[in-house]
């Protein structure tokens, strides 16, 4: 060995100390939360307000919306008590209540599946704030902020859906290394993305049912205008997802945003909770937006669709006068007119 490489050989390991995982993570944390205060800061100047102008006080969907407000407040209630109790166990923060920080700012992000055009809908039945979508830099959506947004069903909902979830998913993936020792980890992926493909496709179904979501825009002719099969393949991805960061580690049983530069040790806290969040907003932005939203682009005519989940967003079968004009995939229809 030469004496230059000798004396280059700290200085490649400073390098390698100052660069890891976690910490190109944790940068991209902080652009992130930049992006959402610069968005909600622009959406409280404007004024918050709740959508109540096409609620159906006393029908069934008001009831369900209070219903599946309560089920998820108990649930991520009791999900939180677990998490914190295994904070006090270990005295150092758990890879679940990392997830659950990174998903609650993650709801933010839960508009997207509007980038483009209006497309998802969710019953102003909730109790609900409009969405910040049109503060948002790049989005394309005219009509965006203008959706009811929920409050209990996304924002203390989304640690539930998104770190419960994973946690059903790791329990197939462990019933099946359990029974296939030898399955590899790319199969062990295929599991996750199917379990949480099925998972999610049973939820949207039974929310729809019950009138408190739909997805016209999501209605694509090559699938049949399934909406739950659509689902499958988006929830695959960010659920999927989410099982597989909480599943695989590195040999030295790191998950990846705990993947400091000292090769044996997590990160500070703080930086791994900026990778955390970082590593949850990319997952729901490519899984829910950058996968997902082009399908928008291909909608089918949307169906008659009920008052309280098209909210005056778009001209639907039976709703019209909207400041939106006729709904993307409407016969006739290339592009929907600004408001």
């Amino acid at each position: 060995m030469t004496v230059d490489a000798v004396q280059r050989r700290p200085a490649q390991a400073a390098v390698r100390r100052r660069v890891s995982v976690a910490r190109v993570l944790a940068v991209s944390g902080v652009a992130l939360l930049g992006y959402e205060a610069w968005t909600l800061a622009g959406w409280l100047g404007d004024g918050p307000h709740q959508i109540t102008g096409y609620r159906t006080h006393g029908s069934t969907a008001w009831y369900a919306a209070r219903a599946a407000e309560l089920v998820v407040l108990l649930s991520t209630g009791a999900f939180a008590v677990h998490a914190l109790r295994a904070l006090r166990r270990t005295r150092r923060l758990s890879i679940d209540m990392a997830l659950i920080i990174g998903m609650t700012t993650a709801a933010f992000w839960d508009p997207v599946y509007n980038w483009v055009r209006p497309a998802w809908l969710y019953s102003s039945d909730f109790l609900n704030v409009n969405d910040w979508l049109r503060h948002a830099p790049g989005i394309l959506n005219p009509d965006a902020g203008r959706m009811p947004w929920p409050i209990v069903i996304v924002l203390v909902g989304y640690p539930l859906w998104g770190v419960g979830f994973a946690a059903l998913v790791n329990r197939v993936m462990a019933a099946v290394r359990h029974r296939r020792p030898s399955v590899s980890g790319g199969e062990l992926m295929a599991v996750a993305f199917l379990t949480a493909g099925l998972i999610t496709a049973g939820a949207f179904t039974a929310f729809a049912a019950l009138g408190l979501m739909d997805a016209p825009g999501y209605r694509v002719a090559f699938l049949g205008n399934s909406q739950p099969l659509f689902f499958a393949y988006s929830g695959g991805l960010v659920f999927g997802g989410l099982a597989c960061l909480r599943w695989f580690r590195d040999r030295h049983g790191r998950a990846l945003f705990e993947q400091g530069p000292d090769p044996a040790l997590a990160p500070h806290e703080g930086t791994k909770i900026l990778a955390a969040i970082a590593t949850c907003q990319i997952i729901v932005i490519v899984g829910w937006g950058v996968l997902t939203v082009p399908f928008s682009l291909l909608s089918s005519p949307y169906p008659r669709t009920a008052p309280d989940l098209v909210n005056g967003l778009c001209n639907t079968p039976g709703v019209t006068g909207t400041s939106y004009g006729p709904c993307p995939g409407s016969p006739g229809v290339r592009r929907a007119s600004p408001p």
